[in-house]
């Protein structure tokens, strides 16, 4: 009305669409965001939840999809552009060219549930079956009076009697058919809808476009053009079931356990949940620690209260805390031992009954760490996990986080594939992590037998871990003792639903919950902090080679995708590369240069609050001028020994040559960025979202500077 009044020259078009739907065909059949109109009916009855329903089934539901009122809406800016006449009204519909009676929803939405059942929170299919029409709302009514009015005065008459024992039930009851009264009041002029849109003026228009040789191909709006039952069963029901069905909505009522719940990744892991679905059942975080007190201590000192957690601190102001302690349960134990170390026999009934998700983060990622440590830690604890899963009655997936490296030192396009039990890099036979377990354990009993210091037995234990690693083909005994780790759960998994996430090089957050968070001296980290300090002069590596590096908040969300996309896949085994190097490589000459601006700008003030100037590094490009370097230039000894030995462990990386694909990971960026706008931004994993130098000058060095640096 406003605008037929004011509109004075203005070329007016007015479009009136009917329900709008899930898109016939363009840009892909069945897009569809938030549950329209007529979804409000499908999507319950499909969860079995709607067995009975006030309306017409001969009524005409006037229903037209998304890209068709699109097309008409372009069509008709064009027709009309810079139009002189009255002002153009067009229905955009379906109920006078090609009706579709409410009958043909119900009839396929039962076909298409009945052949493809919704599978529920606990992992079983729903079962439906034909709805009971109330031909009036009068009908409505007495059903409602019968099936839940009076059981609930009954409800409530016990609920009195028993001292408000029946409270919940009854609040619930009772919101439940306020809810159901109300949407009948809302619904009721379109449940019993007897009117037919005329749509002449959008005929006309669809005529002169095909008079004038218009795109009709490209900009189609006939309702004619499809089928309504091929449609609703083939295109708009799947749609719905595809979009409405994401990861927001996985999240919700789940519980979910996580093994080393005071990492790094395990922190970002938590807190994105917690912020993005409050409506999480409950988050236990497995701490290795001896009790409930000690747990609840590093949970407080190393997880809430870090930086990480002020955004949602400053979300859930004063209800933080009762928020946390509905949320989150730490849980003690110990990954190396079985049912995880938990010594509550409780809190084990109560996992196994409980546990949706199981995420693997506990892991020692030292490079150089004793062999009993990390295999008994990173090879056996996923054993422990793997029996630990097989235990819980609503598993619905085990994620296990990995590394890319594990591919050792391979060159070339590095695959998704996994290791299978024997796998070795070099193509020795005879691995077997029983025969490594008897050797470690065999090292350390003829050292205590020798009486052997615990510095000796620390060392004697490192240099097994390297031996081992390298008599099998991987460079240390860090990605050793976790491809280890893969090949046990893909030899003992059976029907566990199992992803293995495998990220590169982990650097700071790209911009959730803050950008350039980081915790520790990361991998490629310990050159920047060496270099801002002034420490880095010299550094063996090639400028050219590609640095595969991935923020945290990325590998988080891939993780989080990976997990609702493989939920109830039972007996599918699927692994993710979560890395740069094929999408938006990096090449350490743009780490070298980033660090000498930004340290240039922002020199680092020494202990004596001096600046420290830096300069390009000297970069060496071959161990032996590596080691005739150092040999000229350091006279002791012990340094040379111990830069070597950190140079030897590092070696495979500075010279690294291989590329992670990650065709998996791609087709999982699709899915996600299918389900619409919103969940792809919340979801990001995209290395091609940001530009490196950007990342690195003014998200991660400053993140680094300001978390790290001491």
């Amino acid at each position: 009305m406003v605008l037929m009044q004011e509109k004075e020259d203005i070329p007016l078009v007015i479009v009136r669409p009917t329900i709008v739907t899930s898109t016939y065909k363009e840009p892909m059949p069945g897009w569809v965001e938030g549950v329209r109109t007529v979804d409000s009916i499908i999507v319950p009855y499909g969860k079995g939840r709607l067995t009975y329903f006030p309306g017409d089934l001969e009524t005409i539901i006037d229903m037209i999809p998304g890209d068709m009122v699109v097309n008409a809406i372009i069509t008709a800016m064009e027709a009309h552009a810079n139009w002189a006449g009255d002002p153009i009204i067009y229905h955009i519909g379906s109920s006078l060219r090609h009706p579709v009676k409410f009958r043909v929803i119900h009839d396929t939405s039962y076909q298409y549930f009945t052949k493809h059942p919704w599978i529920n929170k606990d992992g079983r299919p729903v079962i439906v079956s034909h709805i009971k029409f109330l031909d009036s709302v009068d009908s409505f009514k007495r059903y409602l009076t019968l099936r839940y009015l009076l059981p609930l005065k009954g409800l409530q008459i016990a609920n009195t009697m028993f001292c408000q024992y029946f409270r919940h039930a009854c609040m619930d009851m009772s919101g439940k058919i306020n809810l159901m009264m109300r949407l009948q009041d809302v619904y009721k002029p379109y449940l019993f809808f007897k009117t037919i849109y005329d749509d002449q003026n959008l005929e006309k228009l669809r005529a002169a476009a095909n008079d004038r040789g218009a795109e009709t191909e490209v900009f189609y709006f006939d309702p004619k053009a499809f089928d309504w039952e091929d449609y609703l069963i083939n295109i708009h029901i799947p749609g719905l079931v595809k979009y409405l069905n994401g990861i927001l909505k996985f999240l919700e009522n789940k519980a979910i356990l996580v093994t080393g719940g005071a990492g790094f990744l395990a922190k970002i892991f938590a807190e994105k949940v917690l912020r993005t679905q409050p409506n999480v059942k409950k988050l236990y975080l497995l701490l290795r620690a001896t009790d409930n007190k000690s747990a609840s201590v590093r949970l407080q000192n190393e997880v809430l209260g870090k930086d990480l957690f002020r955004v949602l601190k400053q979300k859930m102001g004063a209800n933080f805390e009762s928020f946390i302690s509905e949320k989150i349960m730490v849980v003690p134990g110990d990954i190396t031992c079985k049912d995880l170390g938990i010594k509550d026999p409780k809190l084990n009934d109560e996992l196994f009954r409980d546990i949706d998700v199981l995420v693997n983060l506990a892991a020692t990622t030292n490079f150089d760490e004793r062999y009993d440590v990390s295999l008994y830690l990173n090879t056996f604890g996923a054993r422990h996990i793997l029996d630990f899963a097989k235990q819980c009655s609503n598993l619905k997936v085990l994620l296990q986080v990995s590394t890319a490296y594990v591919s050792g030192e391979t060159a070339g396009l590095v695959r998704e594939s996994p290791y299978y039990m024997g796998d070795t890099l070099n193509g020795k036979p005879g691995l077997d992590i029983e025969i490594e377990k008897k050797l470690v354990e065999a090292k350390l009993q003829e050292l205590q037998d020798d009486g052997a210091t615990e510095k000796t037995i620390k060392l004697t234990m490192k240099d097994m871990g390297m031996e081992r690693a390298r008599h099998w083909g991987w460079p240390n005994v860090y990605v050793f003792t976790k491809a280890l780790g893969e090949m046990v759960l893909m030899q003992e998994k059976g029907d566990i639903p199992l992803v293995i996430v495998r990220p590169t090089i982990v650097t700071s957050t790209y911009k959730e919950p803050i950008p350039g968070w980081v915790e520790g001296i990361r991998t490629i980290d310990s050159l920047l902090v060496a270099y801002g300090k002034g420490r880095l002069p010299y550094f063996p590596g090639d400028l050219q080679s590609i640095i595969d590096l991935i923020p945290a908040d990325m590998v988080v969300n891939a993780m989080i995708a990976a997990m609702e996309a493989h939920a109830n896949h039972k007996g599918e085994t699927t692994i993710y590369h979560i890395g740069s190097s094929v999408k938006n490589p990096l090449k350490l000459t743009v780490v070298h240069e980033a660090g000498y601006h930004y340290f240039t700008k922002h020199p680092w003030i020494d202990k004596d609050g001096n600046a420290v100037i830096v300069s390009h590094v000297k970069v060496l490009d071959s161990m032996a001028s590596f080691k005739r370097y150092l040999t000229l230039n350091y006279l002791l000894p012990l340094k040379i020994n111990r830069v070597t030995r950190l140079i030897d462990i590092y070696r495979p990386y500075l010279f690294f040559k291989g590329i992670y694909d990650d065709l998996n990971t791609e087709k999982l960026r699709i899915a996600v960025r299918e389900r619409g706008v919103k969940t792809d931004q919340v979801f990001c994993f995209d290395p091609k979202a940001f530009d490196w130098e950007n990342y690195l000058m003014n998200i991660h060095i400053p993140g680094i500077v300001k978390y790290v640096f001491k």
